[in-house]
Parts: structure tokens; C-alpha cells; sequence
């Protein structure tokens, strides 16, 4: 079962068509809760929101492994998740995804085409098949091997604090964003200690996966925003025109959106500026 976060609008849950839906995928490793800064920084009157934890990730069930396309299985999450909203017909759909999470939602487009009228992608991970063939990355695949060397279990919460504040990915983040993390991303033991939810091994199986969604980009009818962190060395130099340039309706023209001093992690660098693109994309009508 997919776990999920909802907040709905000042008109409650029984609404009309006029309502506009605002969906959240998070990033491989964490959790639908770092979306709570980026929700409170929204400029926006009236809206529902929807976060939900992937599978593998957070309180939804382990997804079985392994797993050839990890995308798809993200996919059924967010599907799964949107079943709470399932008796509203709404005026925009909007999915915001980081990473991962973003290609998650373009796997639930395309297995529902009309889901989204609309999706703001963090920096998505979508790689071409490599010699025109999709296959796993189990071999020289340095994500897995970090993932499933990390360290998942700590003796309470002040031990995982200290242990990883301002240390590798978490060195950039606003002290709320890994407060969240802190809270969120981990579940309590009887004994008092701290494990991770996401356990690396699923972590690892996730950066192990193809991402055959990447043939089927084109179909998408989505008005589609690319956001790159000026500062971010996730992906090749260059990918994000190009995957871009795959999409037939784009939200801010044909080049993605680059955050000035931000990394892949911006989402927790720089909540308040998610937020304004958010809101951008959502009065925007243009399709490129």
C-alpha cells in the first residue's frame, strides 16, 4: 500500500471542477514529507495537495526485487495515491517530481495518459538506452555501491543527526529540509535506535533499473518544465536539452529552467524558489 500526505483546499475534500490538484514525488532514498517546505512556500489561493511515498521508500510497502523498471512501479505509486481524489474531476492536475520521482510521474502519464495537465521535473533521470538496448546497470554502477554501503542504522536520533549533518548530499540542505529527513526518513526500533526506511538495498535497486519510459517521452501531452540546479553534476552536460527537446508542449520554452548556485538537491536548498516556479507553471497557458 502506497502511504500518502494530503492537505486539501479552504473548500474541503467534496469540491467542484474549478479545483486544481497538486501532486509530489520524491527522490530515490527519501520521503514525501521533504515536500512540506515547498508546500508552505506556495503562492497559491486554493489548491489540494497530494505527497505520497514511493514504493520502497517511507511507510509504502517494499517494491519487489528486482525490478526492471523501477519507473513503472513508482508509477503505480502515484496512481495508487491519486485514488484519494478519484470522485473529484479537476480543472489542472499538476505533478511535481525530484529525480527519480520525476520520472516516476512521466511512467504515470503514459500508463494514463490525461493524468497531468501539466509537470515541473526537477532534474529527472531518464538515460538513453545504451547501445539501442535497455538493460539493468548492474556492472561498474558506483549509486549502487555507495547505496548499499550506507550506513542505515544509528542509536537515536541524535547520533543519525550528528553523523550526517553537512556531510555528502545533506551538505547544502536548509536546517528544516534535514529536519524533515531526521523525522521522517527513518523509523524508530525497540531498542530506541534508528533504521532507515528506504533500506540500500532498495535504494541500490532502484539506480540499478532501466528507465525504458525514455522511448515513449514524445507521446506525452503534458506541458512539460525542466528545472537544473546551476551548481549539479547529477547528469551528463547537455542531457536536459535533449530530453526536453522529446516533449511536444513545454511550460517555459525549449530550454530547461537552471537554478542559480543550486545542485540536484534543490528542493531542499531552496524550497521558497520551487515554490515560485510552482506557481509559474500553474498560471502559465503556454505550450511551446
Amino acid at each position: 500500500m502506497t502511504s500518502v500526505l494530503t492537505r486539501f483546499g479552504k473548500e474541503g475534500f467534496d469540491k467542484t471542477s474549478d479545483s486544481i490538484l497538486i501532486v509530489f514525488s520524491h527522490a530515490t532514498g527519501f520521503c514525501k514529507e521533504l515536500w512540506k517546505p515547498v508546500i508552505e512556500s506556495l503562492q497559491l489561493d486554493d489548491v489540494d495537495i497530494l505527497s505520497m511515498d514511493l514504493a520502497g521508500h517511507g511507510d509504502s510497502d517494499r517494491f519487489t526485487v528486482p525490478n526492471e523498471d523501477i519507473g513503472k512501479e513508482f508509477g503505480l505509486s502515484i496512481l495508487e495515491a491519486m485514488g484519494t481524489f478519484k470522485n473529484i474531476k479537476f480543472k489542472q492536475v499538476i505533478g511535481v517530481g525530484h529525480s527519480m520521482g520525476g520520472t516516476g510521474l512521466l511512467n504515470a502519464e503514459c500508463m494514463r495518459p490525461g493524468t497531468f495537465s501539466k509537470m515541473l521535473l526537477v532534474e529527472p533521470i531518464l538515460f538513453p538506452p545504451r547501445d539501442g538496448v535497455w538493460r539493468r546497470n548492474d556492472d561498474d554502477n558506483p549509486m549502487s555501491s555507495r547505496a548499499e554501503r550506507r550506513r542505515d542504522v544509528f542509536l537515536n536520533r541524535d547520533e543519525a543527526f550528528c553523523s550526517l549533518k553537512g556531510k555528502g548530499a545533506f551538505a547544502t540542505w536548509l536546517d528544516a529540509s534535514f529536519e524533515i529527513y531526521i523525522d521522517h526518513a527513518f523509523k524508530q526500533l525497540p531498542d530506541g535506535s534508528l533504521e532507515l526506511k528506504c533500506a540500500p538495498s532498495q535504494e541500490a535497486e532502484v539506480y540499478r533499473c532501466a528507465t525504458p519510459i525514455y522511448g515513449q517521452l514524445p507521446t506525452i501531452q503534458s506541458a512539460i518544465g525542466i528545472l537544473v540546479g546551476e551548481k549539479s553534476t547529477h547528469m551528463p552536460c547537455g542531457v536536459y536539452e535533449s530530453i526536453l527537446s522529446k516533449f511536444p508542449n513545454k511550460l517555459f520554452g525549449d530550454s530547461p529552467v537552471v537554478l542559480p548556485g543550486l545542485n540536484h538537491f534543490a528542493v531542499m536548498e531552496d524550497p521558497e524558489l520551487i515554490a515560485s516556479y510552482i506557481t509559474m507553471a500553474q498560471n502559465t497557458n503556454s505550450k511551446y
